[in-house]
This record gives C-alpha cells, sequence and structure tokens, in this order.
C-alpha cells in the first residue's frame, strides 16, 4: 500500500495508525474553528469495529456521516491547515470526505491563511486507511491506498487498438473485392465486345453464373 500525506503538524501530538482498513461505514466529526477529533466506523468480516476516538470531544459541533458500504468507498480528502489562538501547533482546521457518490463538509473553519491540503486517491476500492498525529485537536491527517495490481486498463485499450485494425482490414478486403468486381466487369464487357465482333449472333451473358455463353462455346470468365 501507498502511504499519502500527512497534511499538517507531524511534529505534534501523538502519532496513530489505521492501516489496513479497506471497509468503512462511518466517520464521526467533532469540529468548531478546527477540527477537534475523527473517528471511524470500520467494517471487517463483515462486522462493525469501531477505532480510537483521535483527538477530544470537547468542541461546538459534530457530524456524523454515514457511508453506503460497501458500493460507496471514500476517493479523496481535503481540506485546510492553520494556526488557532490558543493552539501551539499548526493544525487540521477544515476537512471534507469525498466519495464516488457525494462530498462530506467541509467541517471546521478555513481561516485565511490557512493552507489547503487534497488528497484524491481515485475509485475502485483503492481507499485502505487514515494515519495522522493528535491530542487535544487533530494535528495531521493523510490516508493510506492500495496502488494499482493489474494492466486491465491497458489490456482495454490493447483490444481497442485490436478492434481498430480489424477495422481496417476489413475494409481494405472489402475495398480490394469491390476493385475486383469493378475489374471483373471491364473483363465481361470487354469479352463481350470480341465475341460480338467475331459473330453478332451471341446469344447470352450470365452476370450471375460468371459464363459468357457463346455458340457453341461457352467462355468462363
Amino acid at each position: 500500500m501507498i502511504k499519502i500525506g500527512p497534511a499538517g503538524a507531524t511534529s505534534s501530538g501523538k502519532a496513530w495508525d489505521e492501516r489496513g482498513r479497506e471497509g468503512i461505514a462511518q466517520i464521526f466529526v467533532s469540529h468548531g474553528d478546527r477540527i477537534h477529533s475523527l473517528q471511524f466506523q470500520f467494517v471487517e468480516n463483515g462486522t462493525l469495529v469501531l477505532s480510537d476516538k483521535y483527538g477530544c470531544t470537547s468542541a461546538p459541533k459534530f457530524n456524523s456521516v454515514e457511508l453506503n458500504y460497501p458500493s460507496e468507498p471514500i476517493t479523496g480528502i481535503s481540506g485546510y491547515c492553520g494556526n488557532r489562538d490558543g493552539v501551539r501547533w499548526r493544525c487540521v482546521t477544515s476537512i471534507s470526505f469525498i466519495t464516488n457518490e457525494a462530498t462530506y463538509g467541509p467541517f471546521g473553519y478555513h481561516a485565511p491563511g490557512d493552507t489547503a491540503f487534497d488528497f484524491q486517491i481515485g475509485g475502485h476500492n483503492k481507499f485502505c486507511g487514515f494515519h495522522g498525529t493528535s491530542d487535544i485537536h487533530l494535528y495531521s491527517i493523510g490516508v493510506y491506498m492500495k496502488p494499482m495490481t493489474t494492466l486491465s486498463n491497458v489490456n482495454i485499450l490493447q483490444k481497442k487498438e485490436n478492434i481498430k485494425n480489424e477495422k481496417a482490414s476489413w475494409n481494405g478486403r472489402l475495398f480490394d473485392g469491390i476493385l475486383y468486381g469493378v475489374l471483373l466487369q471491364d473483363y465481361m464487357n470487354m469479352t463481350y465486345d470480341r465475341m460480338k465482333s467475331v459473330n453478332d449472333s451471341v446469344i447470352e451473358i450470365v452476370p450471375k453464373c460468371s459464363i459468357v455463353k457463346y455458340s457453341p462455346f461457352q467462355v468462363y470468365v
């Protein structure tokens, strides 16, 4: 897996790590003019598992984000980090959770001078956990993601290229067939004219059978 971030003050607070958590059903956010705490409800082997609380709960606002597991995975997080009165270190001041269906947030408060972060990991269930630092506030936040393990996209592009080449080849064969038909028709007309100049008693030309009948002979074209 790939570790992204964290954004914020990594040298303050206590480090925490929730790697390998591929299923997530709920996120709890305590916030005000900053993010005071985060807590997660993960899914493991069909069972809900509540994580530790990272930060404190003494905040004026609280939100619960309910995800439509398993069809709504986390595809990214974004927000801001900055300084606040009474906080010695920079902390996470605002955060949004992004899925394939919606954006939840922003939670917290984005003040002038705050620094933005934006971690986009894409869909196809690439999310596999969070990490960060916290104490009485959430000081930093990052994510884990799974890299691509197959060349499915490359295979799809190759199939499209093969179809394109086959179509071009078929068009070439079709053109050759049309050209052959035109040449054949010219040949038949020339044969007819030559035969008629010899004897005006030409009885019949049958294009369907590609046979020119000339008594007492038959000429196959």
